[in-house]
């Protein structure tokens, strides 16, 4: 549960919110198992106060 919700997660505010529920321990186990492309989403979304966008599709947006 708490590994899907991570890897779900698309702002600071969705990881502090798991912070508060689950404790800083669980969430840094989970964050060891999560994959190096979701880790490194989750790392930029801190750094630049950004959001992850998940399942954004195939098709490239028209300009």
């Amino acid at each position: 549960m708490l590994l899907s919700a991570l890897s779900q997660a698309e702002t600071k505010a969705d990881v502090r919110m798991l912070l508060n529920e689950y404790g800083y321990e669980p969430v840094n186990d989970a964050w060891g198992k999560l994959d190096d492309l979701t880790r490194a989403s989750l790392s930029l979304v801190k750094g630049f106060d950004g959001q992850v966008l998940h399942d954004i599709g195939s098709e490239p947006d028209s300009v």
